[in-house]
């Protein structure tokens, strides 16, 4: 796990061990800061907010809430600070076409996720960002970072040098499009007001690229090291009898990969990514349903089971 990573945890209503329910995420911004969408916890007293996952698996309760009075967007404040890296803030505007990482716990017993997906457009009215595609319900509260690694040498480079990535909080995960495949995301730049009441508020220092230049020299590690680490991501089709179906098209919308299924319902692919990181996979044949879901680059022994269509 990268140091940011520890900055994420999920966020409970009411005990984990005493019949809480996990509801999300939330992410430091200080040791004893984090910032989640309000919807998780506009209705609920400070105490009845509990956030799990800190260091050694510990149990933290909330002692203050604030929510933002239209965005969907809140801070907690807990009692102990904790040791973790908090999350710098990166309060400018979101960048036409950026690439976001999105993280957060698809449910309660799995660890925690990364998806990468791109910002599409904006909703004006509401100060939202939509990317396209979006992981699950457990990624509502958690952070939406720019400069986490990516594809491009790039991403390369922090997966060489995990210290090179410096992700920037630029805005939460607010929920999914019920009428489309879309992700909306409340950027910290909508929220000024919100972020001046934090400790820490202010925009990320810019790092003079030349300290890196020094570093690879003085490494001696040729440019051929930063080609892309790659991540299996395999499975199989089959129908609901049972049988495998060849020739289904299978796709990784955000990497524009497609393979075909073999004789045997089998596909596989190499993902440019990190292990864990959520993928989108699209399915499609004809004469059946077409199936999509998010899977976790690094998982190969994926079976997806596709009805026939209809007429």
């Amino acid at each position: 796990m990268r140091a940011w990573q520890t900055a994420v945890c999920r966020l409970y209503h009411g005990h984990p061990s005493r019949g809480g329910s996990a509801q999300g995420s939330a992410c430091f911004v200080t040791p004893d800061r984090l910032l989640t969408a309000a919807h998780l916890v506009r209705d609920l007293a400070p105490e009845q907010v509990y956030l799990r996952g800190l260091p050694a698996d510990a149990v933290e309760r909330v002692v203050e809430t604030r929510c933002h009075p239209t965005l969907d967007l809140a801070w907690l404040r807990i009692g102990a600070p904790q040791p973790v890296r908090p999350l710098r803030l990166d309060p400018r505007p979101l960048p036409d076409g950026a690439e976001l990482t999105l993280c957060g716990f698809p449910d309660p017993d799995s660890g925690l996720r990364t998806a990468r997906h791109r910002l599409i457009a904006r909703d004006g009215g509401f100060q939202l960002g939509i990317v396209q595609g979006y992981p699950g319900k457990g990624f509502s509260g958690g952070p939406a970072l720019l400069g986490a690694g990516g594809t491009g040498w790039a991403g390369a480079l922090a997966r060489l040098w995990p210290w090179l990535a410096k992700p920037r909080l630029a805005g939460i995960c607010a929920a999914r499009h019920q009428d489309r495949n879309e992700g909306l995301i409340v950027p910290l730049a909508a929220a000024p007001e919100l972020l001046a009441e934090l400790p820490t508020a202010r925009p990320p220092r810019r790092r003079k690229l030349v300290v890196a230049l020094v570093t690879l020299a003085a490494a001696g590690i040729g440019w051929r090291l930063l080609s892309e680490t790659t991540e299996p991501l395999a499975g199989s089709i089959r129908d609901a009898d049972g049988e495998p179906i060849a020739g289904v098209a299978v796709t990784l919308t955000e990497y524009d990969l497609t393979a075909t299924t073999d004789h045997l319902g089998r596909f596989r692919f190499q993902v440019p990514t990190d292990p864990g990181t959520m993928v989108e996979l699209v399915a499609s044949s004809p004469g059946h349903r077409g199936w999509r879901d998010y899977v976790a680059a690094g998982t190969t022994g994926i079976g997806i089971i596709m009805e026939r269509s209809r007429r």
